[in-house]
């Protein structure tokens, strides 16, 4: 192709270039791509988790407030808490703290997770103290055994418990 302007001719050659059209991704594309998509749904799963350990704390910790507050009812019509001094009553079935239900809670509860339980010991020899026990999936809890805000400073019955309600002074 020769193209003429004024005093200048200028010779063109137009050639096709046979290239191929890209068809996909290169396996090193998909490897970054299934890495970043891992990383982020690895983010996402921890994330998750400990929404779960704190809900699950918090309705523990409404569990025992629960049964605290039927227990002080119970103390106010009858002078003493229910059950024997030196027994742990340990959350394993409906009815785990004698003569409870249904008069001052309508259902005692029962620990989601089947490797922990809730725990009710009666404390002094009148009858006029108790402690309730709870392992929290999260240890650095506030309100957990050994934190600044703390509900309790006893010594846990076993190394699992890390909450406790007292009694009322």
């Amino acid at each position: 192709l020769t193209i003429k302007l004024g005093l200048y001719t200028v010779n063109c050659e137009l050639k096709t270039v046979n290239s191929r059209v890209k068809q996909g991704f290169t396996l090193v594309e998909l490897l970054v791509v299934i890495s970043i998509i891992s990383i982020i749904g690895t983010i996402g799963y921890v994330n998750l988790k400990s929404s779960q350990d704190k809900g699950r704390d918090a309705r523990r910790k409404a569990d025992l407030k629960a049964v605290s507050a039927a227990l002080v009812s119970f103390y106010q019509d009858n002078d003493v808490y229910p059950g024997n001094v030196g027994t742990d009553y340990i959350s394993s079935g409906p009815d785990w703290i004698p003569n409870l239900t249904p008069n001052y809670i309508q259902k005692l509860p029962v620990e989601a997770k089947s490797a922990s339980f809730y725990l009710y010991k009666v404390v002094g020899l009148s009858k006029k103290d108790f402690e309730l026990w709870a392992q929290l999936d999260k240890t650095n809890d506030q309100e957990a055994i050994g934190q600044p805000n703390s509900t309790c400073n006893l010594t846990p019955p076993s190394a699992v418990y890390n909450y406790c309600l007292q009694s009322p002074k």
